[in-house]
C-alpha cells in the first residue's frame, strides 16, 4: 500500500479535485444543478406526471403556470424569522426559492385538466393527454 501525502494548502484546480473526491456525490449534483430541485417525469397512456422534490414549502408557496406549451413552476419562500434568531452549532437544512420550466409536447396536453397536489414535500403535477393523443383501445376483429 502506498501512502500519499495530502496537500492541505492546495488552491485552484488541486482544491477542486480534492473537494470532488472528498464530497458525497449527491452534494456535487446539487452544486451543478444550482437551486433547482430534483424532478421525476413519467408518462402513461393517459397523462404525463411531474414530481418535484420540494420539502420545506407550503402549498401557497407555489405558482404553476402554463404558457404556449411551457410549464413553469415557481416557489417563493419567505425568510423565516426563527432562522435569524437561532444560533446553530450545525445547520444542514436549506430551502430556497426556485423556478423550473418544462417544454411540453406541442398540442398533446389538455391544459384545462392539469392538476397539482403537494404532500410530504413532493409537488405532483398531472398533465392529462388530449383524447386524440391517447392510444386507441385494442379491439377484436372478427374473421369472416
Amino acid at each position: 500500500m502506498t501512502l500519499i501525502k495530502r496537500n492541505h494548502n492546495a488552491t485552484g484546480l488541486d482544491q477542486l479535485f480534492d473537494n470532488f473526491f472528498r464530497d458525497e456525490p449527491i452534494h456535487w449534483m446539487n452544486r451543478f444543478r444550482g437551486n433547482s430541485p430534483a424532478v421525476n417525469i413519467s408518462e402513461n397512456d393517459d397523462a404525463y406526471q411531474i414530481a418535484v422534490n420540494a420539502p420545506g414549502f407550503a402549498k401557497n408557496d407555489f405558482k404553476i403556470e402554463m404558457n404556449q406549451n411551457v410549464l413553469t413552476i415557481n416557489a417563493e419562500l419567505e425568510e423565516q424569522k426563527e432562522h435569524h434568531e437561532t444560533h446553530y452549532n450545525m445547520q444542514e437544512f436549506h430551502t430556497s426559492s426556485f423556478s423550473r420550466s418544462f417544454n411540453l409536447p406541442e398540442g398533446k396536453v389538455d391544459e384545462a385538466k392539469v392538476k397539482a397536489s403537494y404532500n410530504a414535500g413532493i409537488l405532483k403535477i398531472a398533465l392529462p393527454k388530449r383524447e386524440e393523443h391517447k392510444p386507441a383501445p385494442s379491439r377484436l376483429i372478427d374473421v369472416k
